[in-house]
C-alpha cells in the first residue's frame, strides 16, 4: 500500500505544481524573491507536470486510486485522483480531444456510480465542469448527477 500511496501522493504534488507554477519555478530554478520566474520557465514547469501526470496514467484511462487505511472496501478514493488529474490537465491546456483525456473521461463516466465519497465526487465535479465547458455540454448530465449528490449528502 505504501508504494501505491507514494505514486498518488506524487500525482497530487504535480497537480499542485500545475496550479502554482510561478512559486514552483522559483523554488526549483533557484530564483530569489526579487526575480520571478520567466514565462518560459513557467511553461516548462507546467509541461513537466503534464508529462508526469500522463506518464502515470493507467492503461484503462484512470490514475491510481488513493488508498485509505480506514476504508474497509480496500478501494479508497477510486475516482477522485482521476477527476483531479483530468481537471489539472485540461486547465494546463491539454486538448479535451486528446486520446488520453478521452480515455480518462470515458473511464470516469463508466465508474461514476461506483463511488459516492464527497471528496471524489467534488473532484469529479471539477473534471465534469471543465470538460463540459470545452465540449459544449457533453458532460452536463454527469456534472448534474454529481452536483446533486453533493447537495443531498452535504
Amino acid at each position: 500500500m505504501k508504494n501505491q500511496f507514494g505514486k498518488s501522493f506524487m500525482a497530487w504534488l504535480v497537480c499542485l505544481a500545475a496550479f502554482a507554477p510561478v512559486s514552483w519555478c522559483q523554488n526549483t530554478a533557484g530564483k530569489t524573491k526579487d526575480k520571478p520566474a520567466t514565462p518560459e520557465e513557467v511553461q516548462k514547469a507546467i509541461q513537466k507536470g503534464v508529462d508526469f501526470l500522463l506518464s502515470i496514467q493507467k492503461p484503462e484511462g484512470n490514475w491510481e486510486p488513493a488508498p485509505l487505511e480506514w476504508d474497509k472496501t480496500g478501494i479508497g478514493f477510486l475516482t477522485g485522483p482521476t477527476g483531479a488529474a483530468i481537471y489539472a490537465l485540461l486547465e494546463c491546456g491539454v486538448d479535451v480531444k486528446d486520446p488520453k483525456i478521452v480515455k480518462a473521461l470515458d473511464w470516469l463516466v463508466k465508474n461514476q456510480d461506483k463511488e459516492s465519497k464527497t471528496y471524489s465526487v467534488g473532484l469529479r465535479c471539477n473534471a465534469w465542469f471543465i470538460a463540459n465547458k470545452l465540449t459544449k455540454n457533453a458532460y452536463r448530465k454527469n456534472l448534474e448527477k454529481d452536483v446533486n449528490m453533493c447537495v443531498v449528502t452535504g
